[in-house]
């Protein structure tokens, strides 16, 4: 009920988390200790496969921190264990000890939450409780290890008051017989085992919590001797239990019934039980000892040392109810993993964890107050928090990732627990228990949009998928860029339904590539259906504000619309078997909202504040009596007792629309009465039978304000507790923000594709090296004409035979710049199918970029097209890639590497091991022949120019011009590099 929860669950809590600060709880750890049975088996590597896989669902399904295991026979089986522990479901990062001790073949090992503990030491308790009989020595086998631990504290930091954790693992001889040569009984190693640990312990800092756990082979409680003749007495858990350590089970039998529910051994009932092909034996008697067990110190017991036993918390993890039963008869939802991975059952217990307080000032979270946007998805939680030191604060939902904001937005139904911090001193307070619960009564989200093209040009359709919730038909409304189209038949049968726009009704244009398209999904019949009335909550026996309760005047009715649409609950009847409330004509409730009979008390102790949307009968003012009538003779409205009762809603013509009884319900139950309606619903008799078949609660009785409300499988529950409808009712619906309470609508946007040729920017990074210029010493060509000024600032390609009329000019040349070249980018071999051509700037180093001297060129190329890139330089002779290359965002090409690099035969000349383009094509036709020797031959020697006849790009036209000709001459360039 939510005009309840925003002011009593709010005010709760303020008071439990000012009780959490002093005396609650910080974290909790939970700790393992289990027997896992010879692993791993040498002989079958299959098997501990599979046995690792079941001990990782065990652990993962008992949500353990710290385990503690026995029998384990190898450092690599402790390290298949902990890697299959980390392929968990839960995002737990588990570490491991980091010495494996193997002691007669079996050794100890832990396995902890790196989250929430840290690792400081492990050492083997010293063995120093022994005799020696006849040669040997009754000392235990298998010496416990000691794990010393440090609790995560995230103030650590602040405090430096760190919390130690210390578990021993142990593991006494089995068997109650003789041992090494038949003079030593086993109860006497194991005797000699627990003075080992009792000695050990003492020697332990001040500042310790132990947790001692393991296999140790108890066949009874008694210790001092066998008073009740079965055989059996135990004089080292009596070592134990009289030292500082405490069993908080107590006294228990083997092999008793009264007993079953502390055994730990067996899983298995015969060796049928042996599933795997490998098990290495065990127990086979059935579920009837009490071998492991966990004992926990005076520390841990009367947290002395931040960290205490949880009362209750002490489990035999997973066992079955029957004494001589398998784990297969019990019902734990692990039950087939505990009987294949071992013999023995683990035990758990609980540790809370108190951190030391290392700051003085803490941020004081004043409330937290939720509301819902829209439905589910849509919580919001807005924190109001303050410190005395002027700091600022930082929020945050999971206590890691902090955000400036105080408000948290979009989320979903759940519990959340907020964390408060200063962002000076990390000092951080929490509070707990804060609900989101967004339900709406319809509600579209999730759509998704898909863009088809036709096949005609940029047009296009849209695909819609969406999720929705108590839609009011098959049908939709689709709008899209504020045009409506439709409505439209949907596919899909929900919570994902589908739908196609079709061209005849909206074909887009995508040659714009317009961006943030508006769609909305819209249900036509939200706004006409019917809402479905309910009732939603009932106070009874409320509290009067003292000792005494205030039957009649602080209870209440709360009723709640449902939906698809609003509810005419004009003229409906609410009653029990005392009287009977009509509901004013004209009474409409919107989708989502409440309508609450009361008493005149419902402020004390029994609800408040109000969600927007309530309306309200008060059945004891006289602005309403005309609207009340007796059924039984009562004198007076209210007194929903907490014994048998109901309470009914009735529709205008008598019929029963919803109900709930509680406690078996009234002797008048079923019994048929008739009123009188009120003129203003068209007067005469009405018949109101209180049929049987309706909701049922059965209630606890005592107490005052006693909530009787609908959960949110649809059952009803009651509490003996002060009311918090809100946190108990958790199938209330949120308050309706939308205006009109009745629409159901989702929106998204989307951005339109290109529906043609996908084409764009492709960085093309080339190298060349020119002939003329190239000098082998260096491996690069020299820069002579931009040295002495040659170079001009227009590129020399705007004339025949190029033509070419782009690119800009340029005044400051790059320091490394050669010359100027013109490049091409061809979807096929001939010029007619060059597509782009850009001018760039050659480097020294023979990169190709464009007119800054850094950035490669840029083509605008077709996604899934392939490419041929042609070089033109204006006195050299042109080259082609040999290949073509496929387009990506970035292409790199190095014709240097080659001289196949290059389209055709032999056109490019190996000079040094470096390919390079062939110089002295002086006339720019493809050619090297006598024309160009003429054209050099007509000029006079000519210093400091830029001109084709300067081979060599030196400034100077001269005989080592002529030379390049001399021995280029002859060669053409293939006709596919035609102009």
């Amino acid at each position: 009920m939510n005009y309840f929860f925003r002011l009593s669950l709010v005010g709760s809590l303020l008071v439990l988390f000012t009780f959490v600060l002093l005396n609650g709880q910080d974290d909790r750890i939970k700790v393992m200790t289990y027997n896992v049975l010879n692993y791993p088996n040498a002989n079958n590597a299959s098997d501990n496969a599979v046995r690792a896989t079941l001990f990782k669902e065990i652990v993962q399904e008992a949500g353990v921190d710290a385990i503690m295991i026995q029998e384990l026979k190898s450092s690599a089986g402790a390290d298949q264990l902990l890697n299959e522990l980390n392929n968990n479901i839960l995002g737990i990062v588990y570490a491991r000890a980091p010495i494996y001790n193997q002691y007669t073949g079996l050794g100890n090992m832990l396995f902890y939450n790196t989250a929430k503990l840290g690792f400081i030491s492990q050492a083997d308790v010293p063995q120093v409780n022994l005799d020696f009989v006849g040669g040997f020595d009754n000392a235990n086998p298998r010496p416990p290890t000691h794990y010393r631990l440090y609790v995560q504290d995230p103030l650590l930091a602040t405090h430096s008051d760190t919390i130690y954790l210390d578990l021993i693992s142990a593991h006494l001889k089995a068997s109650d017989g003789g041992g090494s040569g038949n003079v030593i009984a086993d109860r006497e190693r194991r005797l000699n085992g627990c003075e080992d640990i009792v000695d050990y312990m003492a020697t332990l800092p001040t500042a310790r919590n132990v947790v001692v756990g393991g296999d140790f082979n108890f066949y009874d409680d008694e210790y001092i001797s066998d008073t009740d003749n079965d055989g059996h007495f135990e004089p080292g858990y009596g070592a134990l239990v009289n030292s500082t350590l405490n069993d908080v089970i107590g006294a228990w039998r083997g092999n008793s019934s009264a007993s079953v529910g502390v055994f730990t051994q067996s899983t298995r009932t015969s060796t049928s039980d042996n599933i795997l092909s490998e098990t290495n034996g065990g127990a086979t008697s059935g579920l009837d000892d009490r071998f492991d067990l966990i004992f926990m110190d005076n520390n841990v017991i009367g947290n002395t040392q931040n960290v205490q036993y949880v009362v209750g918390s002490y489990d035999e993890y997973g066992t079955p109810t029957n004494v001589n039963g398998s784990a297969l008869d019990g019902t734990s939802p692990v039950k087939n993993q505990l009987h294949q991975m071992s013999d023995h059952y683990p035990v758990c217990v609980e540790l809370d964890i108190y951190y030391p307080l290392g700051c003085t000032v803490y941020p004081t979270i004043n409330a937290a107050n939720t509301t819902c946007t829209a439905g589910a998805g849509s919580g919001q939680i807005t924190v109001n928090a303050s410190i005395t030191n002027g700091n600022t604060l930082a929020y945050s939902l999971d206590g890691n990732t902090y955000q400036s904001s105080n408000v948290f937005s979009n989320l979903n139904n759940g519990t959340y627990t907020i964390y408060v911090r200063d962002n000076t001193t990390n000092c951080t307070s929490q509070q707990t228990g804060i609900v989101i619960n967004c339900n709406t009564v319809c509600s579209i989200s999730q759509i998704n949009v898909t863009q088809n093209c036709t096949g005609n040009g940029a047009a296009y359709t849209l695909d819609i998928s969406f999720d929705a919730i108590n839609l009011g038909g098959t049908l939709v409304d689709v709008s899209i860029a504020g045009t409506t189209y439709g409505p439209y038949a949907l596919s899909g049968s929900g919570p994902t339904y589908n739908l196609s726009i079709p061209a005849s009704d909206f074909t887009g244009d995508a040659s714009d590539l317009q961006t943030g398209v508006t769609v909305e999904v819209a249900d036509p019949n939200i706004t006409t259906a019917s809402g479905v009335i309910l009732i939603n909550e009932v106070l009874i026996n409320a509290d009067g504000g003292g000792a005494d309760t205030d039957n009649g005047t602080g209870e209440f009715i709360e009723l709640f619309c449902a939906g698809p649409g609003p509810c005419d609950i004009g003229c409906y009847i609410v009653g029990d078997d005392d009287y009977a409330i009509i509901i004013p004509s004209g009474t409409v409730l919107q989708a989502g909202d409440f309508y609450v009979l009361h008493g005149d008390n419902i402020s004390l102790g029994n609800g408040g504040p109000l969600p927007v949307g309530t309306q309200f009968f008060n059945w004891n003012d006289n602005t309403n009596s005309s609207n009340i009538e007796s059924l039984s003779g009562s004198a007076s409205v209210g007194s929903l007792t907490n014994g048998s009762e109901q309470v009914y809603i009735w529709d205008p013509t008598g019929t029963v629309v919803d109900g709930v009884i509680w406690g078996g319900g009234s002797n008048n139950l079923g019994q048929t009465y008739s009123i009188n309606q009120v003129a203003a619903c068209g007067g005469g008799s009405l018949s109101l039978t209180q049929s049987n078949n309706v909701g049922s609660a059965s209630n606890s009785g005592g107490g005052d304000a006693q909530p009787i409300h609908l959960d949110s499988a649809g059952n009803w529950n009651t509490s003996s507790t002060n009311p918090t409808p809100g946190a108990n009712n958790t199938s209330q619906y949120p308050t309706d923000n939308t205006p009109t309470g009745s629409q159901c609508l989702g929106m998204t946007t989307y951005n339109e594709q290109n529906c043609g040729p996908m084409v764009v920017a492709s960085s093309v990074s080339l190298k060349v090296f020119l002939e003329g210029p190239y000098q082998t010493s260096v491996g690069q060509m020299h820069r002579i004409l931009n040295a002495q000024n040659l170079l001009p600032s227009q590129h020399p390609y705007n004339v025949a035979p190029y033509n070419y009329t782009g690119g800009s000019s340029i005044t400051t040349f790059p320091t490394q710049m050669v010359d100027w070249v013109l490049v091409e980018a061809r979807t096929g071999t001939t010029n007619t199918t060059t597509i782009e051509t850009k001018v760039g700037i050659l480097l020294q180093n023979g990169n190709i970029t464009d007119i800054d001297g850094s950035t490669p060129l840029s083509f605008d190329l077709t996604v899934g097209s392939n490419y041929y890139f042609v070089i033109r330089h204006r006195n050299h002779l042109d080259i082609m890639t040999v290949n073509s290359i496929a387009q990506a965002s970035s292409i790199n090409y190095d014709f240097t590497s080659s001289t196949t690099q290059a389209f055709g035969s032999n056109q490019q000349k190996n000079v040094g091991g470096t390919a390079v383009m062939f110089a002295a094509d002086m006339t720019q036709d493809l050619v090297i022949q006598n024309t160009d020797f003429d054209a050099w031959k007509v000029q006079p020697a000519q210093l400091n120019v830029y001109k084709l006849e300067d081979a060599n790009l030196d400034g100077t036209v001269q005989t080592t011009d002529f030379d390049l000709w001399q021995f280029n001459k002859a060669k053409l360039t293939p006709m596919e590099l035609d102009y």
